[in-house]
């Protein structure tokens, strides 16, 4: 069963090998050293780094908490995006916010930069220098450049659980609260309706169709995707993005997904909190929201069927909504776990 993610991996290793090797064979052939065969001994290092992070990241994503074959359809969604992303139309208005959120990556990167190209004479100084540094101010040093000492404020939680669980009534309840949560699935729609980019790019996947008088055609989408595992993994590559672009954007405190591993969205969040439930209560629940209460056998077993596709996510903190704690207990329970945690969130 897990085929798919071998392949990936069998992928990936070959990739790095084989530029390994091309590039050790080139350092035992090359001569005498010249601008050329050392800019292209750069470029062919470039290219093995990129190779090596490209396919890392779609291993450990296929691996995660998706099932193989689903794994398989979202790295393969990725990696093409990726691709087709590369050198084409994108917006400049998020450089801006992307430089600001890592603002501290970022002076540290120019810092090494400034610092590789300094004469030799003095980095042998600022060495000396910062060796005879008292351990005070190098722990001072080090906590300016340290990106995990940005601000708390900008922390980001992630609310997420199967169906039925009542991750959305926590959410909620949070939200009385005065906290800003991102419903992912409601801005999803939100984003599919007004970004004009995001629009074109679904057309051109989906055709005309997709939109009927300016409005997102739901169920023809729904019929094509549900037909074709290529096209929903593809249109989850357009979406899922666009939603994390968001979320930069806006830097909500709480975030709540479904889906948050499967859409990628885990990598923006600083912590995961997984809302959970026993079955029968979850089975119960769905069936008083998706079937107007019908509970007959018919439903019943199409929510099983639902609940059991579900992978049971990982966190850093587990809820068990079971209904024997109020829902406000439990907002008091998440907040004072990200309190003892030393996450302070700025309420709105």
């Amino acid at each position: 069963t897990n085929l798919p993610v071998w392949r990936l991996f069998a992928v990936w290793a070959g990739l790095v090998w084989f530029v390994t090797a091309i590039r050790y064979i080139y350092f035992l052939c090359e001569g005498a050293e010249t601008r050329f065969t050392k800019a292209l001994g750069t470029a062919w290092a470039i290219l093995q780094t990129f190779t090596f992070i490209t396919f890392t990241r779609l291993f450990f994503r296929s691996s995660s908490n998706l099932d193989p074959a689903t794994a398989n359809e979202v790295a393969w969604a990725t990696a093409k995006n990726m691709v087709n992303q590369i050198g084409g139309a994108w917006s400049n208005a998020i450089i801006p916010d992307f430089l600001w959120e890592y603002r501290w990556v970022v002076a540290m990167f120019i810092a090494g930069m400034v610092i590789h190209w300094l004469p030799t004479n003095w980095k042998r100084r600022y060495r000396l220098w910062f060796s005879a540094m008292p351990l005070w101010a190098i722990v001072i040093a080090v906590q300016m450049f340290n990106p995990l000492s940005i601000s708390s404020s900008n922390m980001i939680i992630g609310i997420t659980g199967g169906i039925g669980s009542g991750k959305s009534t926590i959410a909620r309840e949070l939200a009385k609260r005065g906290y800003m949560v991102y419903d992912c699935d409601q801005e999803a729609k939100r984003i599919i309706a007004e970004n004009a980019d995001v629009q074109q790019e679904i057309i051109d996947l989906l055709g005309e169709e997709a939109f009927v008088g300016g409005t997102y055609n739901t169920a023809y989408v729904a019929k094509r995707v549900f037909e074709d595992s290529h096209l929903l993994a593809a249109l989850n590559a357009i979406v899922h993005p666009a939603v994390g672009l968001d979320i930069m954007k806006r830097k909500p405190d709480f975030v709540e997904s479904a889906i948050i591993y499967e859409s990628g969205l885990d990598i923006l969040c600083d912590r995961i909190i997984v809302i959970d439930a026993p079955e029968e209560i979850r089975i119960a629940r769905t069936i008083a929201r998706d079937y107007h209460g019908d509970a007959s056998p018919a439903n019943i077993d199409k929510v099983r069927a639902r609940i059991k596709a579900q992978n049971i996510p990982t966190g850093d903190l587990f809820i068990n909504n079971d209904g024997k704690t109020s829902i406000a207990d439990l907002a008091v329970k998440i907040l004072n776990w990200l309190k003892k945690s030393e996450i302070n969130l700025h309420i709105s």
